[in-house]
């Protein structure tokens, strides 16, 4: 009786064993997925992070466009007032420069 109470008591402590064994394989195995969802769970975000950032610099770089050619157009437009202020001012220009003329040789 002695006997099989001993061997009782060795079986159950061999059973602990195995039991802490799986329990101990069972957490590497959990925290094994854990990192690995942890990994794949950075990546995405910085996917979507780079994602995200492309998408800004992309519609900054299109406002940017959009005013240089919103500037562009303004200043061709004040360019071409420009001219044709200058242009209608040169008839006055030569009559004046006419006159002065006429007056400093006219009198010789």
């Amino acid at each position: 009786m002695l006997r099989e109470i001993l061997e009782d008591v060795k079986a159950t402590e061999q059973r602990a064993r195995q039991l802490v064994e799986e329990a101990e394989q069972q957490s590497k195995t959990i925290i094994l997925n854990a990192k690995k969802e942890v990994e794949k769970l950075i990546l995405e975000q910085k996917r979507r992070s780079d994602e995200e950032g492309t998408r800004i610099i992309q519609k900054a770089r299109a406002e940017a466009e959009e005013q240089a050619r919103n500037l562009s157009k303004k200043y061709e437009q004040e360019i071409k007032e420009l001219k044709l202020k200058a242009a209608n001012k040169i008839p006055q220009a030569v009559q004046l420069i006419k006159e002065r003329i006429v007056k400093a040789h006219g009198d010789s």
